[in-house]
């Protein structure tokens, strides 16, 4: 647990911070004045320094509005260190840090190029962009176990990322196991409503050079997150794996974008991240060869994502590129479906062999989709395909006006017959004009035409243009009748 830092004996630099709106800074190191047109940066750093020279420690900030020219820096030696802001209630604004500095500034920077920072804490800050004059919110690059919760970014932010998970170095760590709970980052135009503002709202990225794949932003927990723009991409993953993150997200360019970290000749996909459950108004992209044409499924291509969508609002369906895997289910309020599940004792209801898998493309029929379900085997290779799509070797087409497919069905071995409910089968049937072409490749085909010109002879010609029916048999030359 972090004790207050106020409690390290220091030197009390002399400052006019004092009382603030009813509040104290503890500690209160070096000379600011705490308002909203004045740099406060210095101070703060000042004070996250010592917190962690004593050990580690948390350093408050007091209610109200405040300046900030210098990009606050954490500490990379000596204890963990938290930020903890004065929370807002009702109509109160709590503690915001407004970005005066120059433009494309970033405001707070968690980052080593070596090793990790272990600890780090933000909470129930705000802040505040100031009409795009900064670029980045929260930079975060190498965090441990840090908890960045109960945090508001508006005010817009213009040429980056408001957050940022990632590595910056090839000697540095990912930024892993890291919370993020209850972020706000409203990027849109509501503030000014001049020009959209133009930076990523959420980041979660990788470090990758000509040498490989050093560090990215894995394994990090974020729940209750609302993001909102009018320009950039709201959740950008770029070669980001196995987070797990919940919320909305509505932006109205691209929403998620799963795509992949380049550098030269080594790419690095998003993959094994979980998305439950998550609303949208965007596109969602998962990104594969249709914009990465060297890359190949399970290999360079995105993969193994799960998206829960929840499309109460009409979030709609995602877009999924050639060679991208992506699993995804949604729903509108209720669910419903089948339940292959084993209770007890007993087997599940259906057993997929070893090496095979059954796989929903999309679980529920929104406007404009089509179900397809298929049974692939290990390479994810369709071989039975229900009301499915052209070159299955196995399937069943029962959409209108869809691709001719083939239903068949080998024997492995032994003998006996087919039996179709002990009922009559009946074949396709034709005029003898539009049988289709009969050569060795359809030999032993059987049909029915329906415009014979008199009785036929048993394998004579067939003759159009009369109006008995005959069946019709492919000898690999020519149709005849039988």
């Amino acid at each position: 647990m972090y004790q207050d830092a106020s409690n390290a004996k220091q030197p009390q630099a002399a400052n006019n911070l004092g009382k603030v709106a009813g509040g104290t800074i503890a500690p209160a190191y070096g000379v600011c004045t705490w308002d909203a047109t004045h740099d406060v940066g210095p101070c703060v750093n000042e004070a996250l320094a010592a917190a962690a020279a004593s050990g580690g420690g948390t350093v408050t900030l007091p209610p109200g509005i405040y300046g900030l020219s210098t990009k606050i820096v954490w500490p990379t030696t000596g204890g963990p260190v938290g930020l903890r802001c004065a929370a807002g209630t009702g109509a109160g604004i709590g503690t915001r840090l407004k970005w005066i500095g120059t433009a494309a500034g970033r405001m707070v920077e968690v980052k080593t190029v070596t090793g990790q920072v272990n600890g780090a804490e933000i909470k129930n800050c705000a802040f505040d962009g100031n009409f795009g004059l900064a670029a980045d919110g929260l930079y975060i690059a190498s965090s441990y176990h840090g908890h960045f919760d109960d945090l508001t970014f508006t005010g817009g932010f213009s040429g980056g990322s408001v957050v940022t998970l990632t590595s910056d170095a090839a000697a540095a760590g990912g930024s892993q196991q890291n919370t993020l709970d209850n972020l706000y980052i409203d990027n849109g135009t509501n503030w000014g409503g001049v020009f959209p503002y133009t930076s990523n709202q959420l980041k979660l990225a990788a470090f990758i050079d000509g040498t490989g794949v050093h560090g990215n932003a894995a394994f990090n927990f974020g729940s209750n997150i609302f993001i909102g723009g009018s320009a950039g991409t709201g959740l950008l993953c770029q070669g980001c794996d196995n987070n797990h993150l919940s919320g909305r997200i509505f932006n109205s360019g691209t929403s998620v974008d799963m795509t992949v970290a380049v550098s030269g000749s080594h790419m690095f996909p998003a993959n094994g991240n979980v998305f439950s459950p998550l609303g949208y108004n965007g596109a969602y992209i998962a990104r594969g060869q249709t914009t990465f044409p060297t890359c190949v499924p399970y290999s360079t291509c995105t993969y193994n994502n799960f998206v829960d969508i929840d499309q109460t609002n009409g979030t709609p369906a995602p877009s999924q590129e050639p060679g991208a895997d992506l699993h995804w289910g949604s729903n509108s309020g209720y669910r419903s479906g089948l339940s292959l599940i084993g209770i007890g004792t007993r087997q599940p209801a259906l057993v997929a062999a070893a090496g095979y898998s059954l796989w929903g493309a999309c679980t529920q029929n929104a406007a404009g989709l089509t179900n397809v379900l298929y049974l692939c085997d290990s390479d994810n290779t369709p071989y039975v395909t229900f009301d499915g799509i052209a070159g299955s070797k196995f399937s069943i087409d029962n959409t209108a006006g869809g691709t001719a497919q083939n239903l068949r069905f080998n024997r492995v071995s032994g003998t006996g017959i087919f039996e179709f409910d002990k009922a009559p089968v009946r074949v396709a049937t034709a005029t003898v004009a539009t049988l289709p072409a009969c050569a060795t490749a359809t030999k032993n085909s059987i049909m029915a035409v329906t415009d014979q010109n008199g009785a036929p002879t048993y394998r004579g010609a067939l003759t159009g243009g009369g109006a008995i029916a005959a069946l019709a048999y492919c000898n690999g030359t020519s149709w005849e009748a039988h």
